[in-house]
């Protein structure tokens, strides 16, 4: 079942018992005791399950965390490891430079 902003906002900040509430194209929400909102990604890499966060909510929309699946399939069609290329790309959004860059400076 999908996940709606009405159901993430009920439990937003909220003390209960953690779970994992899955979404759609293996992105889920983790909630944790205290009520905080974790967008996670699974997937394979290398053979290994890999969890990707990729931020909390309402920082990240639900749209905005469906926006994120697309690139990372993309990285996974190219071998490269999501979690590794997310934070690369946060970091390009800031205007900071990657390890990448610097080696090619």
């Amino acid at each position: 079942m999908a996940i709606n902003d009405t159901k993430l906002r009920k439990m937003l900040g909220k003390e209960q018992d953690p779970c994992v509430l899955p979404h759609r194209d293996s992105l889920s929400v983790r909630v944790s005791k205290k009520g905080t909102i974790t967008w996670q990604y699974r997937c394979r890499f290398a053979g290994k399950q890999v969890i990707v966060s990729l931020g909390r909510y309402p920082a990240i929309s639900i749209k905005d965390a469906q926006d994120y699946i697309p690139k990372l399939q993309e990285w996974l069609r190219k071998e490269k490891d999501p979690r590794i290329e997310l934070k690369n790309s946060f970091i390009e959004e800031k205007g900071g430079l990657t390890l990448e860059a610097l080696t090619l400076e």
